[in-house]
């Protein structure tokens, strides 16, 4: 069984104007490292669900999950 990933606009939105607030208050390799992770964690998303059949609930959140980018 597969998925589709659906990313709304306003996601995209929020990580590209947070990336783009890090860079320029902070480092911009964080911002790049930080985006990469929030999209590399999306697709991840989707390949669990896979693995755990169609049973599971794929509405979920990420605004409570937390990422480390060190120096």
């Amino acid at each position: 069984m597969t998925f589709d990933l659906e990313i709304t606009e306003a996601a995209h939105n929020d990580i590209i104007r947070n990336a783009a607030w890090w860079a320029e208050h902070h480092s911009y390799d964080q911002a790049i490292r930080w985006r990469d992770a929030i999209y590399k964690q999306l697709e991840s998303l989707w390949d669990q669900c896979e693995r755990q059949g169609s049973d599971v609930d794929r509405t979920f959140s990420l605004r409570s999950q937390q990422y480390v980018v060190s120096k």
